[in-house]
This record gives structure tokens, sequence and C-alpha cells, in this order.
């Protein structure tokens, strides 16, 4: 079993562009909400290691 790390935020489009530039993560896999402003569900990596936004 492998557990996940996952943080709630607000502004996720930003949320996750920072993540990407702080941490050099890259995002594997999204969900956006209906009128495309916010992820309903957005996965990245860093290093192999998955952590959702």
């Amino acid at each position: 079993m492998k557990n996940y790390t996952q943080v709630y935020v607000k502004n996720s489009f930003e949320a996750a562009e920072t993540y990407c530039k702080a941490f050099g993560a890259e995002i594997t896999r999204e969900f956006k909400n209906e009128d495309n402003t916010a992820y309903e569900h957005c996965e990245l990596s860093v290093n192999g290691e998955v952590f959702s936004v």
C-alpha cells in the first residue's frame, strides 16, 4: 500500500505552477472544474513521488 500527500489550496492553478517552479514538479494528471477556473484534482510528481493539489 502506498500513501500519497494531498494538499487543499485556494487558487489551485497558481499553486500548482508555484510547486512546479519551486520544487521542479511536473503535472502528471489533472481534472479541471466545469468552467476551467480551478483544478478539481491535480497530481504532481517530484522525483517520482506523487502529491495532489
